[in-house]
């Protein structure tokens, strides 16, 4: 069971922030974790559930074989502190809290009403996402 959760976070971490920091790797799948309640066994689930992320419940679950080896090794073990951090507390939240967020190119709707938790390169994080009240 570990080792399709490490799976499922490493394809996260690749397809969603591959040229982003180390950091930031952790943090994109901190939010995947937090969105399954920081268990291990139900990550898979929330990572490939349609359009929570952008591109792993596309994608057939196995490594794309256009993956560079360096990347993809670096992914991994972004998912593996980001287990780590989530399972035993170890390490830092690099997302402070998010639940989820968005690449710096896109301004979807629900930020209006949510709160900024950090930025880590082009990725800005969030958290109390809620619908809003008219007129916000």
């Amino acid at each position: 069971m570990i080792l399709e959760a490490v799976f499922c976070l490493t394809i996260n971490g690749f397809l969603e922030a591959r040229g982003e920091p180390f950091i930031g790797q952790i943090a994109v799948n901190q939010v995947a974790l937090r969105r399954a309640n920081l268990d291990r066994t139900k990550v898979c689930a929330e990572v490939y559930r349609p359009d929570q992320f952008t591109g792993p419940w596309r994608m057939p679950r196995v490594k794309p074989k256009w993956a560079k080896p360096a990347e993809w090794v670096r992914a991994e073990r972004a998912a593996r502190a980001a287990l780590v951090w989530a399972e035993h507390g170890v390490g830092q939240d690099y997302s402070r809290g998010a639940d989820h967020y968005h690449a710096t190119h896109v301004r979807p709707a629900w930020t209006r009403c949510a709160k900024q938790t950090v930025q880590i390169a082009r990725h800005l994080f969030y958290t109390d996402v809620k619908p809003c009240r008219r007129g916000q």
